[in-house]
C-alpha cells in the first residue's frame, strides 16, 4: 500500500484548496483509516457500518461518498448483495478508475432524491447552531468537527435524525448528540486516537 503519512499530507494539501465538507474530510481519513490498519490496498465496507461508526445517515454517507469520487480520491466497487469496496487514489497520479463504469452505476442504482429542508421545520444557521452548542455546559472546542458533521447530516436529511424522524427541538437535539460526542471522545472509543504507554513503576528488586 502507498505510504500511509504521505498520503494523508498529499491530502491536506489537496483540501486547502478544493476545502471539502466536513463529512468527506471524515470520510475519506475513516476509509484511509480502515486501508491502514487492514494493511489492504482495497477495503470493503457496508454503509451500515460507516454509519454506525461516524453517526451520520446512510443518506449522508452517499452524498459524501458521490463527492469523493468526483475528486478521485477513492475508487468504489459494488456488487449487489454485498458491501462496497474502496480504494484510496493517488493524488499525484489520480491512478486510472479502472472501474468506472462500477461507479458510475453506484450512483445510478443508489440514488436518492435530493430533499431540502422543510420550511415549516425550524431550522437555523449553522452559526446560530455553532454558537449554541458553545453553550452547552460539556462542549468543548475539539467538538467543533463533529458538531458540523451533525449539522450537515440533519439539512442532507431534511432535518430528521437518524432514525428518520423529524427534529421537533434541535436545541435538546443537539445536547443529546453531543452527549455522545463525549462518550465517543474517550480514548478507548476513537478510532484515530493513538495510546499512551505508561512506564512501569520501579521496584526495589530490580
Amino acid at each position: 500500500m502507498m505510504d500511509y503519512l504521505d498520503l494523508l499530507v498529499k491530502f491536506w494539501d489537496f483540501n486547502n484548496h478544493k476545502k471539502l465538507a466536513p463529512i468527506e474530510v471524515t470520510l475519506y481519513l475513516y476509509i484511509l483509516h480502515k486501508s491502514k490498519i487492514n494493511s489492504l490496498t482495497k477495503v470493503q465496507i457496508s454503509d451500515t457500518e460507516i454509519s454506525k461508526d461516524l453517526s451520520v445517515s446512510k443518506k449522508t454517507i452517499f452524498n459524501a461518498r458521490k463527492s469523493i469520487i468526483k475528486e478521485k480520491l477513492v475508487m468504489v466497487e459494488r456488487k449487489k448483495g454485498f458491501s462496497s469496496i474502496y480504494s484510496i487514489l493517488d493524488l499525484d497520479t489520480s491512478l486510472p478508475i479502472t472501474s468506472s463504469s462500477k461507479i458510475q452505476s453506484l450512483e445510478n442504482t443508489e440514488k436518492i432524491k435530493e430533499n431540502k429542508p422543510n420550511g415549516k421545520k425550524e431550522i437555523p444557521s449553522l452559526e446560530e447552531f455553532m454558537n449554541y452548542a458553545k453553550t452547552v455546559e460539556i462542549y468543548d472546542s475539539t467538538m467543533d468537527f463533529q458538531i458540523k458533521i451533525k449539522y450537515q447530516s440533519w439539512i442532507d436529511n431534511d432535518w430528521n435524525n437518524g432514525y428518520n424522524k423529524p427534529i421537533i427541538n434541535w436545541r435538546i437535539a443537539l445536547k443529546t448528540a453531543m452527549s455522545y460526542m463525549k462518550k465517543a471522545s474517550m480514548p478507548q472509543n476513537n478510532i484515530f486516537n493513538t495510546p499512551s504507554i505508561r512506564r512501569p513503576k520501579t521496584t526495589y528488586n530490580e
